[in-house]
Order: C-alpha cells, then sequence, then structure tokens
C-alpha cells in the first residue's frame, strides 16, 4: 500500500487506522467498549482491528503468566504486520490502568510498536495510569519512552485525574462513552411483579462492592422492604465468590438475592428492562466511566451509585440517581428506600437519565466523535 499523499504537511485521503485493543472474552467494560468500536462501520475510512487476547477468564485478567509472554511478541508481530499493510496509520491503542503487570506489558508493547507509526491515539478506559506512575520510580521512566507525548489522548471523564496532561499529549480530547441500544420492552411477567426489583450488572469483585450490596440487602430486609437482588456477572475469583456465598448464607439471604451468572446482548438488555432500579455500589479502583450505567439510564431506570471517579460526570445526584459515599451500606439502604416509596422521585430519576442517554450517550453521538478524533489526527501534521 502507498504512502498517504500529504497536502501543505497534511496527510490527504481517507484516514487509515489500526485499532488494537482487548475484545471479550472475557466480559467488563472496556473490552466491551472496543468490540464497540472495532465492529463498527468506518467508511471511507480505511481500518483495521488486532485483538490482544490476553485473558480469557475474569480471573485471569492482570495476572502474569509465561504463555502471555508469547502471546505478547504474537502481538507486536500483528501489529507491524498491520502497520505495514495500512503504511503512514494512525495507531489507536487502549493504555491499561494502574497495575503493574498490564503496565509493563503496555511499555515493552509500545516501545517495540510506536517507532513504525507516525501518530498515536491512546484511548484512556481504565483510570489510575498516573498515579501508578508517580508510585514506581522506575516504571515511570521506562514509561516515558513508552507512553510519552502521544498525538492524541482520548479521555472519558474529566474528573479522573487526567492522563492526557500527565504524559504530555500533543492534543487532549473528551469523548465519554455510548453503546447502541435495543428496542427492548417490560416483560409481562415484570408488570405484573410487586416486589421492587434491583439489578446489578457488572463483575462481581470486592472493588465492585459485591460484599457492600450484601450487606445493603441484609438493611433492607431487616427493615420489611419488599424487594430483591439480581445480579448479573462473572466472578472476579473462587475467593470472593467464597466469601460472598457465606455472607448470604450467614444473613439468611437466599431468597432475597439471585445470581443470574453472565448474560450478553439481549439477554443482558432484558434484565435492564425488566428491573426497577439500578445498584452500583463501586469503589474499584480503575473505575472511569462504567457503562452500565450509561444501560441503566438508557432503559429509564433511577440508579444508585457512588461519589468515585468519574461517576459523578455520569449519573446527577438528585437528576438522575442518587450518589452516596462508598462502602456505606447504610446510606445505600436508605436511599434505596427512599426511592421505593416514593415513586414520583422514581419515574422523575429515570425518565432524567433516559433524557441524558438520547441527548448524550447513544452508539450515533459515541462513534461521530470518534470518527472526528481520528479524521483530525490523520490530517494534522506529523
Amino acid at each position: 500500500m502507498a504512502n498517504p499523499t500529504v497536502e501543505n504537511g497534511k496527510a490527504a485521503g481517507p484516514a487509515r487506522i489500526l485499532m488494537v485493543g482487548q475484545t471479550p472474552p472475557p466480559f467488563y467494560g472496556q473490552a466491551i467498549a472496543t468490540q464497540i468500536l472495532f465492529e463498527h462501520e468506518w467508511a471511507p475510512m480505511k481500518v483495521e482491528t488486532v485483538r490482544m487476547a490476553y485473558s480469557s477468564t475474569m480471573d485471569d485478567v492482570g495476572r502474569f503468566a509465561v504463555g502471555k509472554i508469547f502471546h505478547l511478541f504474537g502481538l507486536i508481530f500483528r501489529t507491524w504486520a498491520g502497520l505495514i499493510r495500512l503504511r503512514g496509520a494512525v495507531l489507536y491503542y487502549l493504555p491499561a490502568g494502574g497495575a503493574f503487570t498490564p503496565v509493563m506489558r503496555d511499555i515493552v508493547y509500545l516501545l517495540a510498536v510506536r517507532p513504525f507509526t507516525k501518530k498515536t491515539v491512546f484511548h484512556f478506559h481504565a483510570a489510575g495510569l498516573p498515579e501508578f506512575l508517580e508510585e514506581h520510580r522506575f516504571v515511570r521512566m521506562l514509561a516515558k519512552l513508552a507512553y510519552w507525548r502521544p498525538d492524541v489522548s482520548v479521555e472519558i471523564a474529566e474528573s479522573a485525574q487526567t492522563p492526557g496532561d500527565y504524559l504530555q499529549a500533543r492534543r487532549r480530547v473528551v469523548v465519554r462513552n455510548g453503546i447502541p441500544i435495543p428496542d427492548i420492552g417490560r416483560s409481562e411477567a415484570a408488570r405484573k411483579r410487586t416486589t421492587t426489583r434491583i439489578l446489578y450488572v457488572g463483575i462481581l469483585s470486592e472493588g465492585k462492592g459485591i460484599l457492600e450490596l450484601i450487606k445493603t440487602a441484609r438493611l433492607l430486609d431487616q427493615r420489611g422492604v419488599d424487594a430483591e437482588f439480581e445480579i448479573v456477572g462473572e466472578w472476579w475469583d473462587d475467593g470472593i465468590r467464597r466469601e460472598a456465598e457465606a455472607l448470604i448464607g450467614e444473613y439468611g439471604l437466599g431468597k432475597r438475592i439471585h445470581f443470574a451468572g453472565f448474560a450478553m446482548g439481549d439477554d443482558k438488555f432484558r434484565k435492564f428492562a425488566d428491573s426497577d432500579l439500578f445498584f452500583f455500589p463501586s469503589h474499584y479502583e480503575n473505575e472511569n466511566f462504567p457503562l452500565v450505567l450509561i444501560e441503566a439510564m438508557a432503559f429509564g431506570l433511577p440508579v444508585v451509585t457512588t461519589e468515585w471517579r468519574g461517576i459523578p460526570e455520569l449519573i446527577v445526584d438528585g437528576e438522575t440517581g442518587l450518589l452516596l459515599p462508598v462502602k456505606d451500606p447504610e446510606a445505600f439502604a436508605g436511599a434505596i428506600e427512599r426511592i421505593i416509596n416514593d415513586p414520583a422521585l422514581a419515574k422523575t430519576l429515570g425518565a432524567a437519565g433516559r433524557h441524558v442517554y438520547e441527548s448524550q450517550y447513544t452508539g450515533e453521538v459515541f462513534f461521530r466523535n470518534m470518527r472526528d478524533v481520528f479524521e483530525e489526527c490523520w490530517k494534522e501534521p506529523a
């Protein structure tokens, strides 16, 4: 493939983009967001995708394994091949959050591939990289060689410590997550149900607040609130699963909490459509701008969540949901009980969330904003 035509120092013709990222499995926010980008039709831009595929289960995410070293070098070779096919392409890459093994993996990968591409776009879904590098001096020295001065830093929230500023990106852009949502209505069984169904969707881990959720369910049960919890997602590991199951047994909540397992696509969206409230008690270290909150707003659900990382940019307290301090089951239970006891409030919060989704977080808005990022980066002088 020929080099791109250059006019007045700027690349001409359709943008060429090589996208590199993790797509499911396993299923978590960043991987799902990457899959949405990979599957979109980007014509007339010329886009190729390279899937990382370091992990296939949540238990394997972020953990060292010898096989991943060989996989890393395979990924480097596949990236080189893509850059040869799309000569002059922009490299689009999603860096890891603040964890040692993924950051070291990124450093090796970026040192190997960035010399062969003229422009780089980093898209930061996971939070915590600047804080991690500040705490690890030796890693920070290597990171300056690998991460420094990307052409564009795409960030999904303003409130998080901005990696673009930290890495001295030439240009920093905020693009909110967005997701296409099918038109799925509430089932007849859900319309007839009198018990309030509270939904959680996400990784089942300590950081996502699964233990706080169980403690919140206990408080609601003790107060006589007629509510049930439906939990959708994969366990982070067997340790947290055993701890959660032990708590449920100790509190006698077997009839109040239902683990639905993993769900995707329309099966997952039906869970949203048939629920009455969305509860997301996260204090996850790398949390940033959770897709599940966008999905909850899309289905008009009132949201109870935490004042953590980028969440307050997504959920406005008292308008589209209720925000509480992290790790506070008493506050969570009070907020949930307040919404259950005030149907008008529940309706107002849900309707406002749906309006925000339609105006800011649809797939159409997201794809348009990302296309602008790619095309502007392509046209800028190298």
